[in-house]
């Protein structure tokens, strides 16, 4: 039986949901153990650009058990998070910039 590296299939996994609904936009990621006792958990992390300039940007997680990591649970995951993260950025854009600590605008 060959070793299999759990966490480097996960993001392949994270990776290809997102390159396959992208639609051109730029979006990060990042997979980290997380442990809430009795459960380890997976936390995907993902994140897309603000559109405000100089602004950090959105991010949106989700976590997945370690005992029930399927590809197609993990896509749905990433889809629904890509979809938050869209949400947000019309929020962000429609809201608009926010004024300056003691400036008169």
């Amino acid at each position: 039986m060959a070793a299999i590296d759990m966490n480097g299939q996960l993001r392949q996994w994270v990776a290809k949901a997102i390159n396959d609904t992208c639609m051109g936009e730029d979006f990060g990621y990042d997979v980290r153990w997380d442990l809430k006792p009795p459960v380890l958990y997976h936390t995907i992390v993902i994140t897309m650009s603000n559109p405000m300039l100089g602004q950090g940007p959105l991010v949106q997680q989700f976590k997945a058990p370690v005992s029930a990591l399927r590809e197609d649970a993990i896509r749905m995951g990433v889809h629904h998070v890509m979809d938050q993260l869209r949400e947000l950025h019309k929020q962000v854009l429609s809201a608009g910039p926010k004024p300056v600590r003691g400036s008169d605008n």
